[in-house]
């Protein structure tokens, strides 16, 4: 092998980390910064078992058509599930000038992202009306007692029909992943999936 062939070779072997890098959603790296968990970046899967308190692993996600998208990832792959958007409106991202915090409207509900080195990452989504499902099978038109059963009481409410159950527990404590249940006359009427993009 001449020494030209060698170097292509060697310098190919250099940049095949950071093009596998290219492909996941939130490095190693990216999470350290971001402060997120080292678990959001397993690709295994397991429902929490019913009754069980809040899991920012097993309970930050949605089940579509028995697959299951963790949140923090490339916004890509459940865009590809969910179809096209009828819209999206882009704000100015304040801690990165050059990028834009999305909301991408859907029939059912939305989908919000934010930018992780120019990725459009999804850290909400909001559902008032879909056959999308919680990781405890929870949906819309679900019973308030199918929501005890699956995530518990270790909840608080807010005005009184918002039940949200979070990593923290703390009541107002934002900056904890959660997940909001609307209930309207004894049922589900809408959720929200939510993981802060920088935790406090």
């Amino acid at each position: 092998m001449d020494r030209f062939a060698a170097l292509i070779i060697a310098l190919a072997l250099c940049f095949m980390p950071a093009a596998y890098a290219e492909t996941t959603a939130v490095t190693n790296n990216e999470a350290a910064l971001y402060n997120l968990p080292a678990s959001i970046l397993i690709d295994e899967f397991a429902a929490p078992k019913p009754g069980s308190d809040f899991d920012t692993l097993g309970d930050s996600g949605i089940v579509l058509d028995g697959i299951w998208y963790p949140i923090m990832r490339r916004f890509d792959d459940l865009k590809a599930a969910l179809g096209e958007p009828r819209a999206i409106t882009l704000t100015e991202c304040d801690a990165h000038p050059d990028y834009y915090d999305k909301e991408f409207v859907y029939d059912f509900g939305s989908v919000f992202t934010h930018p992780i080195d120019g990725i459009d990452v999804w850290c909400e989504l909001h559902i008032s009306g879909s056959d999308l499902k919680t990781s405890r099978g929870i949906g819309i038109g679900s019973t308030l007692e199918d929501v005890n059963a699956a995530y518990g009481n270790e909840c608080y409410v807010e005005a009184e029909y918002i039940y949200v159950y979070s990593r923290s527990g703390a009541e107002k404590d934002y900056a904890s992943p959660s997940i909001t249940f609307e209930i309207v006359k004894g049922a589900v009427a809408s959720l929200t999936i939510h993981y802060p993009v920088f935790e406090q």
